[in-house]
C-alpha cells in the first residue's frame, strides 16, 4: 500500500491557515462536547460535589457559532474546562492508589513537563516535593477554583442564554460560586468580568458597563476585529502584580505599530488579522523573560538514600529576556553585515555556497549560545 505524503503548509498563506482554523474549530467544538459527556458519565459525584453543570454548558456549546471556536475566551474556556477533567481524573486515581508517595512522585514529575506555563504546578506542589499527605487537600482546592471559574465564564460567554436556560430546566442544585478577584491568565481587573465575546466589560459590584475598545472594528480586513484590554503591571520579579485599565497613549502606538506592519508585510498582517482579536499591553519595571520549553535533552538520577531518588531534567529551553535580547541584536547585526559584505567578496568564488551555508550555521550557533537557558544546550 502506497502512503500518500502530505505536503507542508506553506508559511504565511492565507487560504491555508484558514484551512486549518476550520479544523481547529471544529476539533474544539468536539473536545466540549465529549468533556461534557465525561462529567455527565464518568464524574458525576464529582460534578455534584463542584456545582457543575455539564448540560448548561452543552447548551453553550450549542448557542456558539463555529467560527466562535477560535475566540481566546472560548478556547480558554474549553481548555480550562479540559484541565478541570484532568484533574477530576487524577482525584479518582489517587484515592484508588495505595502507594501514594510514587503516585505523587510521579505526578510532580508529570506536572512539571506539563504545566510549566501554569499557576497548577504552584498549587500542586508548592515546595517542588511530592508530599503525599497534602496532595488530596490540594488537589480539591485546585478543582475548586477550576470550577468557579469554568462556571463563571460560561455564564457570559452567550448572553441571555443564562435566564432562559435555567428556567426552562428546573435546576434544584447551587452553581459554583463566582470569584471576583483579578484574573492574570485572561487579564480581566478585579470586580469586572467580560461579556460576550467582543470584549465589553460589566462591573458587578456597581452595574457600571464598559464598552469595547475597538483599536480595529471587525470587518474583511480583521474579521473579529482588535480590541485593546487592560494592562497588567509586573513585579521585578517577573510576577504580575495588579491589573489596571489601560490608559495614555497606548493604543496610539499600537495602531502605529499595526500600520507598520500592514504596510511592511502585507502576508504577516493577513496572519496577524487571523489570529488575533485582543491585546494586552504589559508593564514591568525591570527584567520581564519569556521562555519556550521545547523538550527534554535528558536527565540525571541522583540517589539521595532514604529521601529517594532525585532526577534533575536537561531541558531544551530558550529564553528571551533584556539582556538576551539586546545581544541578540548584536548578533543578528553583525551577521547582516558580514552576509552583506560576503555576497559582494565572495561572489565569484567556486565555494560561495558551502562558504554561505557554514556562515548561517555558524550565526544559528551563537543564536542558540545567547538565548539558551542552560549550560549543556
Amino acid at each position: 500500500m502506497a502512503l500518500k505524503r502530505s505536503s507542508p503548509l506553506p508559511l504565511f498563506n492565507d487560504s491555508a491557515l484558514a484551512e486549518l482554523q476550520g479544523s481547529f474549530r471544529s476539533s474544539m467544538r468536539r473536545l466540549l462536547f465529549d468533556l461534557c459527556d465525561e462529567l455527565t458519565r464518568r464524574y458525576r459525584d464529582q460534578t455534584r460535589r463542584f456545582h457543575l453543570a455539564p448540560d448548561y454548558f452543552r447548551a453553550v456549546g450549542q448557542a456558539l457559532r463555529l467560527e466562535h471556536f477560535s475566540h481566546w475566551k472560548v478556547v480558554g474556556w474549553i481548555e480550562e474546562l479540559n484541565d478541570l477533567v484532568y484533574f477530576l481524573d487524577v482525584q479518582r486515581q489517587l484515592q484508588k492508589e495505595r502507594r501514594r508517595a510514587d503516585f505523587a512522585e510521579s505526578f510532580l514529575t508529570a506536572c512539571d513537563e506539563q504545566f510549566y506555563e501554569h499557576t497548577y504546578l504552584d498549587e500542586l506542589f508548592p515546595n517542588r516535593k511530592p508530599e503525599p499527605a497534602k496532595l488530596s487537600a490540594r488537589l480539591a482546592t485546585l478543582c475548586a477554583r477550576l470550577a468557579r471559574s469554568v462556571t463563571q465564564e460560561s455564564m457570559f460567554l452567550v448572553l441571555g442564554l443564562p435566564s432562559s436556560w435555567f428556567e426552562q430546566h428546573t435546576w434544584r442544585r447551587k452553581l459554583a460560586p463566582f470569584d471576583l478577584a483579578p484574573n492574570f491568565e485572561r487579564a480581566e481587573l478585579a470586580g469586572w468580568v467580560a461579556i460576550g465575546l467582543e470584549g465589553a466589560r460589566v462591573e458587578l459590584t456597581h452595574g457600571r458597563v464598559m464598552p469595547t475598545q475597538w483599536l480595529k472594528y471587525p470587518g474583511p480586513r480583521w474579521p473579529c476585529g482588535l480590541a485593546l484590554g487592560p494592562t497588567i503591571i509586573y513585579r521585578k520579579d517577573k510576577t504580575p502584580a495588579r491589573i489596571v485599565p489601560t490608559t495614555g497613549n497606548a493604543a496610539e502606538r499600537i495602531q502605529r505599530a499595526r500600520m507598520v506592519i500592514e504596510q511592511a508585510w502585507p502576508e504577516g498582517y493577513l496572519n496577524l488579522a487571523r489570529l488575533t482579536n485582543r491585546i494586552v499591553p504589559l508593564k514591568a519595571k525591570g527584567v520581564v523573560s519569556f521562555s519556550y520549553d521545547a523538550y527534554e535533552w535528558f536527565s540525571i538520577s541522583i540517589s539521595g538514600g532514604d529521601s529517594g531518588t532525585y532526577h534533575i531534567p536537561v531541558r531544551v529551553r530558550f529564553v528571551m529576556d533584556h539582556l538576551s535580547g539586546i545581544m541578540t541584536v548584536m548578533v543578528t547585526g553583525i551577521a547582516s553585515l558580514i552576509h552583506v559584505y560576503s555576497s559582494a567578496y565572495m561572489g565569484e568564488d567556486p565555494g560561495y555556497r558551502r562558504f554561505m551555508v557554514y556562515l548561517n550555521l555558524f550565526t544559528a550557533s551563537m543564536l542558540i549560545l545567547v538565548l539558551a537557558s542552560n549550560i549543556p544546550l
